[in-house]
């Protein structure tokens, strides 16, 4: 667990690490009892969110990351929840991981039921996908404006600042991509076509000619919409060897 504002239940890291075997009892219990009968607590479904500054001009909201602020306790049981999933979405994931290709506001755009149809594919077991339903289900999460609170339902997207989010983010992405037509496309490396490059929501197309270049871009838009993602032309760069 990394240090940092704790969320609404105000309960930060560094009381957990304090704990002693008591404390950890009590909560493998709990997170046992969870796991067994497929239910989380309402409680989880809440977050408080701020906005961290990243470039540009401050009058542009664009230019904001929001950043989830959520129960540690919560962040606990899904990282168990990762570590238990993440061999078999490692295995999901093509062994190869130019165009630079950006997605606007990638975490917070993609369908839930993508996330969860992605995860069905991979092979999850049925009982996490169940959980993971549930996480997103009915969540909100509070903005405090100046002297107000404004209580905001959240109906896509995966939560920024869990550790969970980013497996589930490119086991999305790999649904999608795995139906587009590249076998033929792309760059001959060790006797094998590469045409993209991945990492979370960062990816990089490799392509041996400019048209064969803008057909991917296209047509991986067009795979990205399905799912809610829509790739950021204005962030989106391409890069030439002559």
């Amino acid at each position: 667990m990394k240090k940092g504002t704790p969320g609404p239940d105000n309960i930060p890291a560094d009381l957990l690490r304090a704990g002693n075997t008591a404390l950890y009892s009590v909560l493998a219990k709990h997170f046992n009892h969870y796991l067994e009968n497929g239910m989380i607590p309402d409680q989880w479904n809440k977050s408080k969110t701020i906005l961290l500054f990243k470039k540009g001009q401050r009058e542009d909201i664009a230019n904001y990351r929001p950043i989830s602020l959520l129960s540690v306790v919560y962040k606990t049981f899904t990282k168990i929840l990762l570590n238990r999933m993440e061999r078999i979405l490692d295995d999901y994931q093509p062994v190869e991981q130019n165009r630079f290709v950006d997605y606007k506001k990638a975490f917070d755009s993609v369908e839930t039921n993508a996330v969860l149809n992605a995860l069905t594919h991979a092979g999850i077991p049925s009982m996490y996908i169940h959980l993971l339903e549930q996480c997103f289900s009915n969540k909100s999460t509070a903005i405090q404006l100046f002297d107000r609170k404004l209580e905001i339902p959240i109906e896509r997207g995966v939560r920024q600042g869990d550790t969970i989010s980013p497996k589930l983010f490119t086991a999305a992405l790999q649904h999608a991509m795995s139906e587009l037509d590249w076998e033929d496309k792309g760059y001959l490396i060790d006797g094998k076509k590469i045409s993209n490059l991945r990492f979370a929501d960062d990816i990089v197309l490799v392509a041996n000619k400019t048209a064969e270049m803008e057909t991917m871009i296209n047509e991986l838009n067009v795979a990205g919409l399905k799912i809610g993602l829509e790739v950021n032309m204005s962030k989106t760069q391409l890069m030439v060897n002559q």
